[in-house]
C-alpha cells in the first residue's frame, strides 16, 4: 500500500514539474524598462476617454484627447481599458 502512495506522489510531482506551473512568474509588461521609479512625483499616468461607445468584441477603440501626464502610448506599454457606468459623485462632503 505504501509503495503505491509513493509511486502516485512521485508521478504527481513529476507532472507538476513538467507543466511549467512551478516556474511561472507574475510579470506584467516589461519590468525595469522605465527604471526603478525611486523618485516618482506628480501625475505619472496618461488617460484617454473614448469618443464613442465600443461594441462587445471590438478590436479597436477610437480615443479622444489625453489628460494627465503627457506621455503618449508606446510599444510595450501596459494598457488598461475599463468601462465606468452609473457613477454619482457627491463633492459636498
Amino acid at each position: 500500500m505504501k509503495v503505491w502512495i509513493r509511486l502516485i506522489a512521485a508521478a504527481l510531482l513529476s507532472l507538476y514539474a513538467t507543466t511549467g506551473a512551478a516556474f511561472a512568474t507574475n510579470v506584467c509588461a516589461a519590468p525595469g524598462r522605465d527604471g526603478i521609479g525611486v523618485s516618482i512625483t506628480g501625475v505619472v499616468n496618461t488617460y484617454w476617454a473614448s469618443t464613442a461607445s465600443v461594441s462587445a468584441g471590438a478590436t479597436s477603440i477610437v480615443l479622444g484627447s489625453s489628460a494627465g501626464a503627457s506621455a503618449p502610448i508606446a510599444t510595450g506599454d501596459l494598457v488598461l481599458i475599463i468601462q465606468m457606468q452609473d457613477a454619482q459623485f457627491n463633492s459636498t462632503n
